[in-house]
C-alpha cells in the first residue's frame, strides 16, 4: 500500500492509500548525523528511482549510522524497499523496528504496513489491531483510510461491530484489488478513470464502481479493479503492477 517523497532536508512517507493518494507528509524531529542523513536521503532517491535493492542497502546502513526518530525513518525507507522487491519477512523485520518511534506518524505508518503484510498471510485479526492502532496514531485522511482498512481485515475475520459506519462485504466468489470507498460519487468515479488506465496497460480486467449502503443509510462507492480466484493470486498481480496501495478485497455486491 505506499510511496516515499524526497524533500529538501526533509523526507515525506505517504502510507495508506486506500481512497485517494495521501499527501506527503515531513517526518521531522530528526537526531542523526550528517552522514546517516545523507545516507537515508539517497536510499529515498533510490527508492524513487525503482532501485528498491540498493535502496534498501542503504537505509540498513543508515540505520547502523542513526538513532533516535532517524533510525526509524531508515527502518521504515528499508522495509518499503523490501516489500518492493518481495522480501516480506525482511519487510516484517524492519517494520517491526519502526513501530515504536516516539513519531506517531513513522509508528502509525509501519504498523499499517504490517497490517497489510498479515492480511497477506491470511491472519486478519492480527491485521485489525495493527489498522486500529494505526488509525488511532495517524490523523486526517491517513486515520481515515486506516480504520477502512480495519473495517475490511474485520470483514474477513468475520468480526462484526457496531460502530463500523458501512456494512461488511459479503464473502464473493473471488477476490478483487480495492482502489477505495468512497462517499462522494464524483470521488468515486475519479478513482475509477485512474484505475481503468492501469487495468488497460497490464490487463488487468475491469474497474467496478459498487454502490452500497452504510448503517446511516447513505450510500457507499466501492471501487474495485479485477477478479481473481484467490487472495495469492491477487496479491502477486498487486505487487507485479507495484500498486501496493491496494488491498486485497472479497469481490463486492452492490445493497440497497
Amino acid at each position: 500500500m505506499f510511496e516515499i517523497r524526497s524533500a529538501p532536508s526533509l523526507i515525506s512517507m505517504p502510507l495508506l492509500l486506500l481512497l485517494l493518494a495521501f499527501a506527503a507528509l515531513p517526518l521531522t524531529g530528526c537526531e542523526s548525523t550528517p552522514r546517516a542523513n545523507g545516507g537515508l536521503s539517497q536510499a529515498v532517491h533510490d527508492y524513487e528511482s525503482g532501485r528498491y535493492t540498493v535502496a534498501h542497502r542503504r537505509a540498513v546502513e543508515s540505520m547502523r549510522g542513526a538513532s533516535g526518530v532517524e533510525r526509524d525513518k531508515a527502518a521504515y525507507v528499508a522495509g518499503m524497499s523490501a516489500h518492493r522487491f518481495g522480501d516480506k519477512s525482511e519487510a516484517d523485520l524492519r517494520f517491526n523496528a519502526a513501530i515504536n518511534s516516539q513519531d506517531p506518524i513513522i509508528a502509525g505508518r509501519a504498523k499499517a504496513m504490517l497490517g497489510q503484510i498479515r492480511m497477506d498471510q491470511g491472519r486478519p485479526r492480527e491485521a485489525v489491531t495493527l489498522f486500529e492502532e494505526a488509525a488511532r496514531q495517524l490523523d486526517g485522511t491517513d486515520a481515515m483510510q486506516a480504520r477502512q482498512y480495519a473495517r475490511l481485515a474485520r470483514n474477513e475475520a468475520g468480526i462484526t461491530r457496531n460502530d463500523d459506519n458501512s456494512n461488511p462485504l459479503p464473502p464473493g466468489s473471488g477476490f478483487a484489488l480495492q482502489i477505495g470507498a468512497f462517499q462522494n460519487r464524483r470521488h468515486a468515479d475519479r478513482a475509477a478513470e485512474q484505475a481503468r488506465d492501469l487495468a488497460h496497460r497490464d490487463g488487468l480486467g475491469t474497474v467496478r464502481i459498487v454502490p452500497r449502503i452504510d448503517q446511516r443509510g447513505r450510500e457507499l462507492y466501492v471501487v474495485q479493479l479485477g477478479e481473481f480466484g484467490s487472495r495469492d493470486e491477487a496479491s502477486r498481480v498487486r505487487q507485479r503492477v507495484g500498486r501496493l496501495d491496494y488491498i486485497v478485497a472479497p469481490l463486492a455486491s452492490a445493497t440497497r
